[in-house]
């Protein structure tokens, strides 16, 4: 954990406390205190408030201190915060001390030391750790058009602790990637992977249109509920003509249907001409 977190409270020196000059090691004529309970490891997720709680048989003379472990800072002695972090309390007594976090923060993970000022120091630790549901932090957004044979990349980043699990589906249920080389449509036999892809990215290296369609990206990691985002793939693409028939014989005052089809996207305007010049159709 970052010791940045903890700007403002004062450094443990050499084992011992250091506030200043105010409290040192002490040795009492009589049995110091012992710890009632072990401090036990506790795991909360982040926006919550979580206790540390530190007891022992009694103070008499002695005090507790809050120490976080990796930045070596001290949060509290006595019945006192030594530090400037307004989302930290205390609540301490002649036999215990309760450290309050509120809102826990991903950056308040870490070990944290109950001391108290025995000589030698005798301690208790805990290990806060901070769950974080998936937030998503990078994302393709709702539309994304693209002209056929351009690589396209949709994304779905997610921040989460522990790591989330992202996949890509087609939410028409389709297979996102057609069998190399044929593209033809995967056989219940095919490896799963064609329909659901894992991972923060999903790439088309060379986009067709049998790609276009609408992708979920799935994102969990167990912690709260999962998240999900739809990202609507539009593959834009020239027109190809087809004619029915390309000579056609009729006689003179005789009707006549000529057919021509066409695909592309977005959808073409149809119009005939004559030797140059447009023909009205009915």
């Amino acid at each position: 954990m970052c010791s940045v977190g903890f700007n403002g409270g004062h450094r443990v020196k050499d084992g011992v406390w250091d506030s200043g000059g105010a409290l040192r090691t002490i040795g009492v004529g009589s049995t110091p205190p012992e710890f009632v309970h072990p401090a036990h490891n506790v795991t909360v997720v982040e926006g919550q408030e979580v206790t540390l709680m530190c007891s022992v048989s009694s103070l008499k003379d002695y005090k507790l201190a809050w120490v976080h472990e990796e930045s070596q800072t001290i949060l509290s002695i006595g019945r006192h915060l030594y530090t400037r972090i307004p989302r930290l309390s205390l609540h301490a007594d002649h036999h215990s001390a309760a450290l309050t976090v509120s809102p826990v923060l991903s950056t308040d993970r870490g070990w944290y030391m109950c001391q108290l000022n025995t000589n030698p120091m005798t301690y208790t630790r805990s290990y806060l750790q901070v769950l974080v549901p998936p937030t998503l932090e990078d994302w393709s957004g709702s539309y994304v058009e693209v002209r056929e044979g351009v690589s396209v990349r949709l994304t779905c980043n997610a921040r989460a602790f522990p790591p989330a699990l992202t996949t890509w589906r087609r939410s028409d249920a389709e297979p996102i990637f057609r069998t190399p080389k044929t593209g033809a449509l995967p056989t219940s036999r095919s490896p799963p992977h064609l329909w659901v892809v894992e991972g923060a990215d999903l790439v088309f290296e060379s986009v067709r249109r049998v790609h276009g369609g609408a992708y979920t990206c799935h994102v969990d990691n167990k912690v709260t509920a999962p998240v999900s985002r739809t990202t609507h793939l539009t593959v834009t693409y020239a027109p190809v003509l087809w004619l029915g028939r390309e000579l056609v014989g009729v006689k003179a005052g005789d009707d006549i249907t000529l057919n021509c089809s066409s695909e592309a996207n977005p959808p073409p305007s149809h119009y005939w001409s004559a030797n140059g010049t447009n023909v009205t159709t009915s």
